[in-house]
Formats: C-alpha cells, structure tokens, sequence
C-alpha cells in the first residue's frame, strides 16, 4: 500500500512543475512575494532608493526590487502595495498565493498591519486570485524544522537552499520568509 501511495505522490508533483505558485510575506514597511514553479522562483521586494534598487538587481536575476511607492494617505499607501502584489500576479498568469498570517505577538500599529493586508485580500479576492493564509510557525518548521526558529535561522536557511548571498540587500529577511512561503506552499500544492 506505501509504494502506491509514493507512485500516486510523484505523478502529483510531476504534474505541479508546470504550475506556479506565490508566497507572501506582507506588511507595510517591507512587503515582499515569491512566484516558485518547484524549480526556478522570483522574489519581488519594496525598497528606499535606485541605490538599494541597483544593488539587488546586480545580486542576483531572482531579485527584482522597486521602489517604494509615494503616497497621500494610508489607505492610498494600502492601495499602491497591493496594486504592486496585483500587477505582478496578473503578469505571472495568475497563480494561488499564500499569505503568511498575522503574528500574535505582534505589537505596535496592528490595526494598520490588518487594514493594509486587508486590502491585499480584497484586491485578490476580486481579481479571482485564490489565496490561502497560514501561520509563520508551519513555514518556519518547513525551512528550518523549528516551528520558533529566528529570522536569522530562516535566512540561513534561504542561503543554504540557494546559495544566494544578499550582503548588502537590506530586505534578506523579507526575501527569506517570502522564498520560504513559496516553497512551503508548493509542497503542500504538490501533494493534492
């Protein structure tokens, strides 16, 4: 009964390399999303300056930074990050997306963290983009196999699994935890 089960597991996975999918590591100072195909991925990230800009595009094809958006009001800053997420998304044919969930410790401006991934959400949802959220501590075990692992331990992680080096990226952690997302979620794809 195990072998069929295997044999069933690797006709599935077979079939998922044709498909992307996208993980995101979302918040207001430093959104970052990856599209994975189960080989190849593409992180896409916020960043300050046409300086930080260059910088990560010379470090690596996978990097594709931009630079943050200007904005009148918080809720035009929501719009502008998710409108990013969105065109992005569209470009890439639309793949299903997961969604790191909120950290409950979190502290500090939590109702600004909800009302900005609220609306990533609503765009998503009325775009007809299927997404899914899960929590940082499943992703976490996944990369590391500690479901509290630091964001240190995710990033050293990352650059065991690609040997990228990001020195000078200030984003790593960002582009970690979105590469980890992806990866975790193409694994779970790639076994229904």
């Amino acid at each position: 009964m195990r072998s069929k089960q295997k044999k069933t597991q690797v006709c599935t996975i077979k079939r998922m390399t044709d498909s992307k999918v996208c993980g995101i590591d979302y918040s207001i100072t430093s959104p970052a999303f990856t599209i994975y195909d189960g080989t190849n991925f593409n992180t896409y990230f916020m960043v300050g300056n046409s300086r930080d800009c260059d910088h990560a595009r010379k470090t690596s094809p996978h990097l594709n930074p931009k630079i943050y958006p200007k904005y009148d009001s918080q809720e035009e800053r929501h719009y502008r990050l998710a409108e990013w997420v969105l065109d992005e998304l569209m470009w890439q044919h639309r793949p299903p997306c997961l969604i790191e969930n909120y950290a409950y410790g979190a502290r500090g401006r939590v109702f600004n963290i909800g009302e900005n991934t609220g609306t990533l959400k609503h765009m998503l949802w009325k775009e007809g983009i299927p997404f899914e959220v899960d929590t940082p501590q499943k992703i976490k075990k996944f990369a590391t196999g500690k479901g509290n692992a630091s964001k240190l331990d995710m990033f050293d992680a990352f650059v065991m699994e690609t040997k990228l080096d990001l020195e000078g990226v200030k984003q790593w952690s960002d582009i970690a935890d979105s590469y980890w997302i992806s990866r975790y979620y193409y694994s779970i794809k790639a076994r229904h």
